[in-house]
């Protein structure tokens, strides 16, 4: 994890950067630190299914399951074979 965020440290305004530090997080359980991770790749680049996906997976794992819904829906919308 320390990588990405070293990435994001050194490239703020990188999707991806905040995207992969999203995902690692999730992966150690920090659900409420991957959704501010994926929310600011979301920010940066909210055509992507990938980043939104993310966030519905962050969001559903703190209980907030309307944002994941959301996110949800926005990924589909965006790629629907998703």
């Amino acid at each position: 994890m320390e990588q990405y965020r070293q990435w994001t440290a050194t490239m703020p305004t990188s999707p991806d950067a905040w995207r992969m530090l999203g995902f690692s997080q999730y992966a150690c359980q920090l659900f409420t630190d991957s959704v501010t991770s994926m929310g600011r790749a979301v920010g940066l680049q909210p055509e992507n299914p990938e980043n939104n996906f993310g966030l519905g997976m962050a969001n559903a794992a703190t209980g907030d399951f309307d944002s994941a819904i959301s996110s949800f829906d926005e990924t589909v919308r965006l790629r629907p074979d998703h």
